[in-house]
């Protein structure tokens, strides 16, 4: 079975926490998402993995619309990855 791996461009912004991956993480919640999955966000701000979950962590709880799980939570958070980097620079990607 392939990996799912999801690209995030422009991840450490308010699309991304509001919209995006409480989107992704409903369908986690609903068993809707590929078993074997990376989503990885892209951005220029400067965070680590822990930093970014961190971040999402925080639009899920306050713009989901289900009561937020943190068991799930925990569950869903081991597939999200960050990278950061320039938009303009092919070494990036």
């Amino acid at each position: 079975m392939n990996t799912t791996t999801i690209v995030i461009f422009g991840a450490s912004g308010d699309l991304s926490r509001r919209k995006l991956v409480p989107g992704l993480f409903r369908l986690f919640r609903k068993g809707r998402l590929p078993k074997k999955i990376n989503i990885l966000g892209f951005s220029s701000s400067q965070m680590n993995d822990a930093d970014f979950r961190d971040k999402l962590r925080q639009g899920v709880e306050n713009f989901s619309e289900e009561i937020f799980d943190n068991e799930k939570w925990q569950d869903f958070a081991q597939y999200l990855h960050y990278q950061a980097g320039s938009f303009t620079s092919l070494e990036d990607f």
